[in-house]
């Protein structure tokens, strides 16, 4: 069919060692510091991912800017949300921000250490355009089909209409 597949970094976490957590929330949000993890062993990549445990079928995730250490990581933007803020820091949300069944997942998978989390690898997506462009360069066409579903559905949703 002359399709062009694009690899998506979701589609590829795995789970990696030991907890993570934020020593300095209000200070440095981008601080990320772990528990017996090897953020040095190359799973952990700048422009990859760390992705917290899902709650309510939503995982927070962030790009890794830097690699500081075996124990520390320099993330591009800070996690956002209550449930991530939790699930780093183990401080209390304010009072809605999360109901209970939220709070029952988020304990599920944090520990005093930090949370457990998964490791996405940077995608490189060069491929991608290079064959995008050939294809516009000599004539043809490209359809972008995004169905809006989670990238971990299985089924291709109903097309959209513009």
């Amino acid at each position: 069919m002359g399709s062009v597949p694009v690899g998506r970094a979701l589609d590829e976490t795995k789970a990696a060692k030991g907890f993570v957590y934020l020593p300095e929330p209000d200070e440095d949000p981008t601080l990320l510091r772990g528990n017996d993890t090897v953020f040095d062993n190359g799973d952990f990549v700048e422009g990859g991912l760390i992705v917290l445990p899902s709650v309510k079928n939503v995982a927070a995730n962030t790009e890794i800017a830097q690699v500081i250490s075996a124990t520390e990581i320099r993330l591009k933007k800070p996690f956002k949300g209550a449930v991530a803020m939790k699930q780093l820091t183990g401080r209390e949300a304010k009072e809605g921000d999360i109901d209970d069944k939220a709070q029952e997942q988020i304990l599920a998978g944090r520990t005093d250490n930090g949370t457990k989390f998964r490791v996405a690898p940077k995608i490189d997506q060069s491929k991608v355009y290079d064959a995008v462009f050939d294809r516009l360069a000599n004539g043809g066409s490209v359809g972008i089909f995004p169905e809006g579903g989670s990238h971990d559905r299985t089924e291709l949703l109903p097309l959209k209409g513009m």
